[in-house]
């Protein structure tokens, strides 16, 4: 009888152990989960959500989370038929960040004939999410756009996707989630987060659990022409990565361009201020390299 009940413990405990493991791979490749209080960083100090940005029409294209996420155009001057369109998302570690960071550029682009789209996103300090609802968020955003191209006067053959560090990222993971025929134009990426695993100052998971969520762990075929505007000190995706992006991008038959700054840190290219390490202001300076950038590509000039 005593043997009976050990083996039987043993079989129940193995059981057990099988199930325990199964949910455990569930959780752990549902859900990449964000740092989001750390010694450095408080969500007390995250401001709430833009809702009005000057010069912009707000839309809602999606409901969720118990609130609705709003994406703000910016129209094209003189425009004399449907022009091409820049969509950027926001940075801010999928932890912060407000819908207004691009709004100077916004209004800069659209000065010279572009529509320029700012939507928001779910963060982990305001809404408790992580990056894969961010990216569902961006890929609503850009399938709104889209669908509702004609109505807001832009061509959706002429599309271009961007985005600044965290935004960089749901820029590509857009991209690279989409079916060929229905990819942007072109990506403009500000030290985009390409390798989120690589970033354990803002998310709490392993290489193997950032896969899904990773633009620099993902097939780059039949990917649209990229620039990427970087700082050669980067404190959080340093340039070497970039470059071996690059290279793996350019390898599969993609153009992919590399714009380094020297001496410059994470989030630099909204800095207003000359530095004479670069000949320039940051915003100055990557806001004509876009421009340059977008110039070099057929149907990508405002008419």
């Amino acid at each position: 009888m005593r043997s009976m009940i050990i083996k039987w413990l043993k079989a129940a405990g193995l059981i057990v152990a099988l199930v325990c493991i199964g949910m455990g791979a569930k959780s752990f490749g549902r859900a990449p989960v964000v740092r989001g209080e750390t010694a450095s960083f408080s969500c007390t100090s995250v401001k709430p959500q833009v809702v009005h940005i000057d010069g912009s029409q707000a839309y809602v294209f999606r409901h969720a989370s118990g609130r609705d996420l709003m994406l703000h155009v910016f129209s094209g001057a003189a425009a004399t038929g449907p022009s091409p369109a820049v969509m950027l998302f926001f940075g801010g570690g999928w932890r912060a960040g407000t819908v207004d960071a691009f709004a100077s550029r916004a209004r800069a682009l659209a000065a010279r004939g572009y529509v320029v789209i700012l939507p928001d996103y779910r963060v982990f300090c305001r809404d408790r999410t992580g990056p894969m609802e961010a990216m569902k968020d961006a890929r609503a955003a850009y399938d709104w756009l889209i669908a509702h191209a004609a109505g807001i006067g832009v061509d959706q053959r002429r599309i271009v996707l961007g985005g600044g560090s965290a935004g960089g990222q749901l820029a590509l993971m857009t991209t690279i989630r989409r079916n060929v025929g229905h990819r942007p134009a072109a990506l403009v990426l500000y030290n985009p987060a390409i390798d989120p695993g690589a970033m354990p100052e803002f998310l709490s998971l392993s290489m193997n659990a950032s896969r899904p969520i990773s633009p620099a762990r993902q097939p780059l075929d039949h990917m649209p022409p990229a620039i990427i505007m970087h700082g050669e000190a980067d404190e959080y995706v340093p340039i070497a990565t970039i470059r071996a992006f690059c290279v793996r991008y350019r390898a599969a038959g993609g153009r992919c361009d590399v714009e380094a700054y020297p001496e410059q840190r994470h989030g630099f290219f909204h800095k207003t201020i000359p530095d004479v390490l670069i000949g320039g202001s940051p915003y100055d300076l990557t806001l004509a390299r876009t421009l340059s950038f977008l110039a070099t590509i057929k149907g990508l000039e405002p008419r």
